[in-house]
């Protein structure tokens, strides 16, 4: 016990060691030996205790250094972890718009196509109708004009009559020059109201033919006028001698 009490006053500092030395002898004179050896180890004490004061101190601040680490290590990670988890997430949602904008892409692709197709079937079918209704109006025309022929041919059956046509000669064809080929072209009103023609045979080298030539023909319009010409038969080229009208009735 008194051996702890001088260690405590010796790591105090020196004097009180010293005072509490002379105060314990002059009361207890067999403790002063013990009390001299504490006090002489003052100084001795207090160098061990402030050694271990400051050991525990630097002890005390590299704990507080490594936790000090520890913590920004782990912050470090905490925010490497963040930034890693922030860049994947940014690439996945890039991924997933970069998809998105690809599926949005196909649907628009497929919807034109849907759509593209969709007008090539109403063009079809425009053309199909567009067809048919030509179809209907030619064959309505065809009908139209059958019709209107068969209205002409039993007009033509009514008003049509068959007639006989005889050219028999001429007289005085160019007398200065007797070596004439000639025959007559006879035309007349036939079906359809159309200008049908026949011819004679010619007689050769003479200015007054006789051909007695009779044609039996379909005279459809009696009031259209019937023409006679007379040619001379050349090698190259016809000429026209005479002609004449016989006016319809």
């Amino acid at each position: 016990m008194r051996t702890t009490v001088a260690f405590v006053l010796a790591m105090l500092t020196n004097s009180p060691s010293v005072d509490a030395k002379e105060a314990r002898c002059s009361l207890e004179p067999q403790t002063c030996t013990d009390w001299a050896a504490a006090a002489s180890l003052g100084d001795g004490v207090r160098t061990v205790f402030r050694d271990a004061k400051t050991d525990e101190e630097q002890e005390t601040h590299g704990e507080s250094m490594l936790a000090a680490n520890t913590k920004r290590s782990t912050e470090l990670m905490a925010n490497e972890e963040k930034e890693e988890w922030s860049t994947k997430y940014e690439m996945a949602r890039r991924r997933q718009q970069a998809e998105m904008e690809a599926s949005n892409s196909k649907v628009g692709e497929l919807e034109k196509q849907e759509e593209e197709r969709a007008q090539e079937a109403l063009r079809a079918q425009h053309a199909r109708e567009r067809e048919r209704l030509l179809e209907e109006r030619a064959r309505e025309q065809e009908q139209r004009a059958a019709h209107e022929q068969a209205l002409r041919e039993r007009e033509e059956k009514a008003t049509c009559k068959h007639a006989s046509i005889t050219v028999h000669k001429a007289d005085g064809l160019l007398e200065q020059d007797s070596s004439i080929d000639p025959y007559v072209k006879v035309t007349y009103r036939g079906q359809e109201n159309k200008d049908l023609t026949f011819q004679t045979k010619y007689e050769a080298h003479t200015t007054n033919p006789t051909w007695n030539h009779t044609e039996t023909v379909l005279l459809c319009n009696a009031m259209a006028p019937m023409r006679f010409a007379i040619y001379d038969r050349n090698w190259m080229t016809d000429t026209l001698v005479a002609q004449a009208e016989l006016a319809g009735r």
